[in-house]
């Protein structure tokens, strides 16, 4: 992986050393796949209720010209981190039905598929099966990566995304500023309560705050 310098970082408290056995990641946050990566960061709150990371592009514009696919992705902190846990929660954003908040859900972890689908749905949220391209049942794909093979895959649409954010405003200003609608919340509360128990819930491996408070925030270093 090659990122020109300030393009891109990398954000994650890792608590596999100490038992952590979920993640919550998004490969594409930033603007790359906006919202991705603060539902990842809520779901694991921060770090603190799982292992977490963040691959977040930064760029003023164009940061699509930084998505990796799940399967080719290979930065290394993200990759053991998710090695180091059984469980895996990989949070993307997909364009979707236009209009049509949804979640298209996949992965090779079927049993945990089943939970969220159901958890979600009763939420009052529209869960569809993930289509072929999307589906994330390659084992290459990083959310398979895990210590038990398995892991699952949620594609969130831009309208789903849109919404949570006031206004629909899903812009790098409104997500760093911390606003967030009565939706996102409702949204991260159904997929925790399909988590069982996530771990231990204590912060192992993290760097200092990053500018806009997100823990463990580390800049990629120059290609060379």
């Amino acid at each position: 992986m090659t990122v020109e310098p300030g393009a891109a970082l990398h954000d994650y408290a890792d608590t596999t050393r100490i038992g952590a056995t979920w993640a919550a990641i998004a490969i594409h946050g930033g603007g790359i796949e906006g919202g991705s990566g603060e539902m990842a960061r809520e779901i694991s709150r921060g770090g603190s209720a799982m292992a977490y990371y963040e691959f977040a592009g930064l760029k003023s514009s164009n940061n699509v010209s930084l998505h990796i696919t799940s399967t080719n992705f290979d930065e290394p902190m993200g990759r053991t981190l998710v090695a180091g846990v059984r469980r895996c929660l990989s949070f993307h954003g997909c364009v979707g039905t236009d209009g049509v908040p949804e979640t298209a859900i996949g992965g090779l972890d079927t049993e945990l598929v089943g939970r969220l689908t159901d958890s979600l749905t009763r939420a009052g949220f529209l869960v569809n099966t993930a289509p072929s391209e999307i589906a994330g049942t390659d084992p290459a794909n990083i959310c398979n990566r895990t210590a038990s093979n398995a892991g699952v895959q949620l594609e969130m649409s831009r309208a789903l995304r849109n919404a949570f954010f006031p206004g629909g405003r899903n812009t790098r200003a409104v997500r760093d500023s911390g606003a967030r609608t009565d939706d996102f919340y409702r949204y991260a509360s159904a997929v925790r309560s399909a988590v069982p128990r996530a771990g231990p819930g204590v912060p192992g491996q993290r760097r200092d705050p990053g500018r806009s408070g997100h823990p463990a925030t580390a800049a990629l270093p120059s290609p060379g």
